[in-house]
Formats: C-alpha cells, structure tokens, sequence
C-alpha cells in the first residue's frame, strides 16, 4: 500500500513479467524471463486494474478464459476444463448469473469474474492492482471478504496493489493484523516485517 506514483503497480508488473526488469525475479527457484509465457500462467495470475471487458460475452465464456494456458490452438475444453469451470463458478458465487452478458453486470459482480478467471489458472500466486478501484465501499468489502476466503480456503497467495489506507487497514483487521498497520504508520519496517506478524493469519 502506498500513495498514487511510488512505484505500487511497477512493482507488481515486474513480478508478473509485465514489464521488462533489471535483476532476477525468481518463481518456484526459476527465473521468470526464462519461462514461456504459458509456464508462467500455470503457476501466477495476475489481474491488472483496468481488465477490458470482452462484448457480447456470458460471465461462463470470460472466466472459462481462464483455462487458457493448458489449451493448444485448436483444442476444445475438456470435461476436466468443464468441471474446474463449475467449480469456480461456485466458489465465487458466480453459477446464478453464468449465462448473463458482462456488459450488464455491476462493478462488484464484474470483479468478481475477473477473480473468477485468475482462479481458473489454478495458479497458487495471484497478483492483483487495486481490485477494488471504482467500486463503493459495499462492494468493496464483499471483494475483499472473497479475497480472503480463497485465501483461507485454497491456501493462495495473494499479492496485492492498494493505495487507500483506510481500505488498507479494514483488510489488516481482516486478518487481525494491527501490528503491521502500527508498524507501517510508526515507519518501523523491521518491525512490520517480523515473521511472527505473518505467521498468525496466513499460515494457520
């Protein structure tokens, strides 16, 4: 978290291979500019904070996108495909509105397929810029209550770009994370990165 222009999103998309980087970022013990950009789908997702949104396409169609990166060029989906599909669907409370058009979805709906989506890749890293961009404050907590829920759930990773701080605070408290929160204002980050901050509601 930090304010507009300190290099929030730069940092992210050199992690996600967005943008050319000097030095090694390293994923699973490999650098990624030595990966395909297929082997790099299979382990991270990343979600960008303005996603276009495809016309004339159902929520199924655009978070089916997902499974992209295990597909040749002519290959159809599979039942596996189908089935991981389904089951994102579910997870993300999606499958009501599967066969509506995006166009017509609200702003919390529509992130919720972008996330729906990045979960398809079944990657265990999930990058994502300010989700929460544009949304009021009610949708903002219901994408942050999921964020959380994956994470709890599915053990994901979840890397994320913010700069409002009271947003910010609301996700520490999420996680019970008051320290971080004092840390960050007090400007003591060897306190902030103290194992013990992280190792209490991520890891338990």
């Amino acid at each position: 978290m930090g304010p507009n222009g300190c290099g929030k999103s730069t940092l992210l998309k050199g992690l996600g291979r967005i943008l050319k980087h000097d030095g090694d970022i390293l994923l699973n013990h490999k650098n990624i500019l030595e990966l395909s950009t297929k082997e790099i789908a299979k382990q991270l997702a990343f979600l960008p904070q303005d996603s276009i949104s495809p016309e004339d396409s159902t929520v199924r169609k655009v978070v089916a996108l997902g499974r992209y990166p295990y597909q040749g060029i002519f290959q159809k989906k599979t039942e596996e495909d189908e089935q991981i599909i389904d089951n994102v669907l579910n997870e993300t409370g999606l499958k009501s509105i599967a066969n509506e058009n995006l166009q017509t979805l609200s702003g919390g709906q529509k992130q919720r397929v972008w996330i729906a989506m990045a979960l398809c890749q079944q990657t265990q890293v999930i990058l994502l810029d300010e989700p929460t961009t544009y949304l009021d404050l009610g949708h903002q907590l219901e994408i942050l209550n999921l964020l959380k829920e994956l994470n709890i759930k599915k053990g994901l990773t979840i890397i994320m770009v913010l700069h409002d701080f009271k947003l910010s605070r609301k996700i520490l408290r999420l996680y019970d994370c008051d320290e971080i929160w004092s840390s960050y204002l007090s400007r003591a980050p060897q306190r902030c990165n103290d194992p013990r901050n992280f190792s209490r509601p991520f890891w338990n």
